[in-house]
């Protein structure tokens, strides 16, 4: 009866059986899939007192892992559908936010679904950075308070 037939994405799998002890048949996918299905047995055919053999019936497979939907990241925009190994989400920071608070900083990362099944960490998109405020001429100085998440903060402008 030979070796069952080749499942794709499968990193080992059995190379032989019979009808007794053995007839199920381990499979085992490379990294970033999982058995989805395995219907694959060492069967008997024919009539055991006159003629009988053995045959592989049935099949597997070895489907890619499904990482699940990406989480709700703060100040940035996604799709929401499951994200499949091994694709990736792309999300974008929303306007006035970046990766790391430059005005023209990178607004957009990836998170990967990952062999493991779990997408890869994210990033947070964070509040840009205006700097220093212009210097006018016959301009003066005022002091000023802002709150900001909650904190006060003396903010001196010239």
């Amino acid at each position: 009866h030979g070796a069952p037939p080749p499942i794709s994405n499968a990193a080992k799998m059995c190379s032989w059986g019979d009808t007794a002890a053995h007839s199920y048949c381990a499979i085992e996918c490379i990294p970033g899939f999982e058995v989805g299905k395995n219907e694959i047995r060492c069967k008997e055919f024919g009539d055991r007192l006159v003629f009988s053999w053995a045959s592989w019936v049935g099949t597997a497979t070895c489907i890619p892992k499904n990482c699940g939907a990406p989480s709700e990241e703060p100040h940035s925009r996604h799709p929401t559908a499951d994200v499949i190994f091994p694709n990736a989400v792309q999300f974008q920071c929303q306007l006035g936010f970046s990766l790391d608070q430059a005005a023209l900083g990178n607004r957009t990362f990836s998170q990967e679904c990952q062999t493991t099944g779990q997408l890869s960490p994210s990033q947070p998109c964070m509040p840009v950075k205006c700097g220093k405020a212009p210097v006018f001429t016959n301009a003066c100085r005022k002091r000023h308070v802002v709150v900001e998440r909650g904190v006060l903060q003396n903010i001196t402008a010239e």
